[in-house]
């Protein structure tokens, strides 16, 4: 309202009396319902704020206890819709939307990272601590279980050879805690691999590429093959591969070196005029045969089979074999 000079205003004095409070005991009532009122507005609920949360992780990912973990959250809202971040299905909602507060573990905009080995040998829970940041009333904690291998088999298939120096192939199954069943054999560099120690006469082996040892002493009877799961030695298995030494062998001795070529001879020229090329050098001398191979052999007994124990030696060479006699 504007006032102008011809208009007049009337003033009436407003006095207190400082000897009362301003303030009576009646008052109280009204002035507790004022401060639950701003309470209640400051946490209203619109018809966009978050009121429920489900948590979902990449289970295939998961088993594979690399120490990474995608993440997303579907929502739903205040007013019945669903709404979920970016990178699940038909996900548009950012993160920047949550305060998440990650347990045992650290988190970044959908990606979990953890260390496998303090999360699945020492047993410490992964938490992910959600909170909207559209309904402040509102947190959820959620517990990410890893699963874990339960039971372990290897096996392998009877192939037409089994001999020292010749692969084996190996094939792996693992049931999973939360059902997953998950098969591989050698050479394809599965992640289950990585997943447990496989040990052949005391060596670790990688990607399940067994190679009978080729050199003397031989395991004469069986091969001895251990697998166990790197966080709990608990979950474990062995097999015994009966060796057939009925391969083919093949022994190769180095024979003398040969004589060096003769030298090509000299460039020579005259003077003001091109030089001629020199000639080639001649052919060196023929190698000499190597020093006559000794041979051991020795009858082994291996599964009621006769073994044929052969180590052969020349020029400081040594081989071994041993032959099943029946092929």
């Amino acid at each position: 309202m504007f006032f102008s000079s011809k208009d007049s205003i009337k003033t009436h004095p407003i006095s207190f009396n400082m000897t009362k409070p301003i303030v009576t005991m009646k008052s109280y009532p009204v002035i507790a319902l004022l401060l639950l009122f701003a309470a209640c507005s400051s946490h209203k609920l619109h018809k966009r704020s978050v009121v429920e949360m489900d948590l979902v992780i990449d289970t295939a990912q998961a088993i594979q206890q690399n120490g990474v973990l995608a993440t997303g959250i579907n929502v739903r809202l205040h007013n019945g819709k669903q709404k979920s971040t970016i990178g699940l299905a038909k996900g548009g909602w950012d993160w920047w939307r949550f305060n998440v507060q990650a347990v045992n573990s650290a988190f970044s905009y959908g990606r979990l990272t953890y260390n496998p080995r303090e999360v699945l040998t020492e047993n410490k829970p992964i938490q992910l601590i959600v909170k909207p940041k559209n309904n402040a009333n509102y947190v959820d904690t959620f517990t990410i279980d890893i699963p874990r291998p339960q039971k372990v088999t290897v096996f392998f298939e009877m192939p037409a050879v089994i001999s020292p120096g010749i692969p084996l192939k190996l094939t792996l199954h693992s049931r999973f805690s939360n059902g997953t069943e998950v098969s591989t054999t050698s050479f394809n560099g599965s992640f289950l691999w990585n997943l447990f120690d496989v040990e052949y006469n005391g060596k670790m082996i990688k990607n399940g590429i067994l190679i009978p040892d080729s050199k003397y002493p031989f395991s004469v009877d069986f091969i001895e093959v251990k697998v166990s799961y790197k966080y709990n030695p608990d979950v474990k298995t062995e097999i015994q591969i009966p060796l057939l030494y009925n391969g083919a062998y093949h022994l190769n001795f180095d024979g003398y070196g040969g004589q060096q070529g003769r030298d090509g001879n000299d460039a020579y020229g005259q003077n003001g005029r091109d030089g001629r090329g020199g000639q080639n050098g001649g052919s060196g001398g023929s190698g000499q045969n190597g020093k006559n191979v000794t041979v051991y052999l020795k009858s082994l007994v291996s599964n009621s089979s006769t073994l044929l124990l052969v180590r052969a030696e020349s020029l400081g060479q040594v081989e071994t074999a041993c032959i099943n006699v029946k092929g």
